[in-house]
């Protein structure tokens, strides 16, 4: 079981990404929609994460689209909603986003966007037991059949 901490960018661990951040780490990323930000979850390994230069995140979506992992329940507004990822990603994500800093906004905040890159997700943290069980079958799957991603470098 994990235990919060504004730091810990752990594998499974769940945050809100601002849309400038994911057009930089991902190629031909486009915002269709206008949106200030979409949900990631990292793939860190790293016991020592923060001292990584960035963090594997997979991008957050609302339509399921091919080989990906379902997470329940990202916003106490819609706990019954699911959020998919690998859809897109693994992109890197400049670590030193990842501050004490975010721990005091909350994504309810329409103006955090303006503040920061990137936000810690307060509504779930981490994901579930059974979900990262899942991620981890996913993950190496992915590793698996493309070799590049064996060393988390995309």
């Amino acid at each position: 079981m994990h235990t919060f901490d504004e730091l810990d960018t752990a594998f499974g661990s769940l945050w809100w990404v601002r849309e400038a951040e994911w057009a930089r780490a991902l190629q031909n990323y486009v915002n269709k929609r206008n949106r200030k930000s979409h949900p990631g979850m990292s793939l860190n390994e790293a016991s020592e994460s923060v001292h990584l230069s960035y963090v594997l995140m997979l991008h957050g979506r609302s339509e399921r689209r091919g080989d990906c992992v379902a997470v329940r329940g990202l916003t106490r507004h819609d706990p019954d909603h699911n959020a998919y990822f690998g859809q897109l990603g693994p992109a890197k994500i400049d670590a030193h986003f990842f501050t004490s800093f975010t721990k005091a906004l909350e994504h309810d905040d329409p103006n955090w966007t303006q503040r920061a890159a990137v936000i810690r997700n307060h509504d779930k943290p981490f994901i579930t037991p059974q979900e990262e069980a899942e991620l981890s079958r996913w993950w190496k799957r992915k590793r698996a059949r493309q070799p590049w991603w064996k060393e988390g470098h995309p």
